[in-house]
């Protein structure tokens, strides 16, 4: 938001989470809050001169239209207010220091916990969920009692599907497709006639 619209003279409201994001947006207003709460001195000029020349690279990006007087992609808009915040992580300076997180930030998904490495309200744990995100999703997907392979190396049908359990699943489908379409569960005397 404090892209999108000026701060007011006296600063007393502060609209959070107005822009048109396709998703995150609850990382966008989070990060909107810590932008508000952390106070950063700037002129009305100054804050003006910011949101004008916003606005002017969103109308060259997007479609104009009513409806994305507002769009932001999230992850250019996250980094901005990161960056407003002081909390954006250097990447040079994290190869030097951790090459193994340094080379997560920058290859990997885009994280929120990335904002929580420096800067204020740093988190200590940001370094490990940022390390661990892979076995977390992995982790949620297994909710079965039992899903690695057998004994005989052939796996389990939910692990490892064989070719001939995909094609039995196929032929079923195409079956019952011409079944509907035959109009055999649906008989044309079944259908209402339309008069006209």
């Amino acid at each position: 938001m404090q892209k999108t619209l000026p701060r007011l003279l006296l600063w007393r409201i502060e609209v959070i989470a107005i822009e048109h994001v396709s998703d995150r947006i609850y990382e966008i207003s989070m990060y909107g809050c810590r932008l508000t709460a952390s106070e950063i001195p700037v002129s009305r000029k100054e804050d003006t001169r910011q949101v004008n020349e916003y606005q002017e690279r969103c109308r060259q990006r997007y479609y104009q239209e009513p409806r994305h007087t507002l769009q932001v992609d999230w992850i250019d808009y996250l980094d901005e207010l990161a960056n407003e915040i002081g909390v954006k992580p250097n990447l040079a300076r994290l190869a030097l220091k951790d090459p193994q997180l340094a080379y997560r930030l920058l290859v990997g998904p885009s994280l929120s916990y990335q904002y929580r490495l420096q800067g204020p309200h740093t988190w200590p744990g940001a370094r490990d969920a940022i390390l661990g995100y892979e076995q977390r999703v992995r982790s949620a997907l297994c909710t079965g009692p039992d899903f690695t392979a057998s004994s005989d190396g052939k796996g389990t049908l939910l692990t490892k599907p064989s070719v001939e359990f995909l094609l039995l699943i196929t032929i079923a489908v195409l079956f019952f497709s011409w079944l509907l379409s035959s109009g055999f569960f649906f008989p044309e005397s079944w259908s209402p006639t339309l008069r006209v």
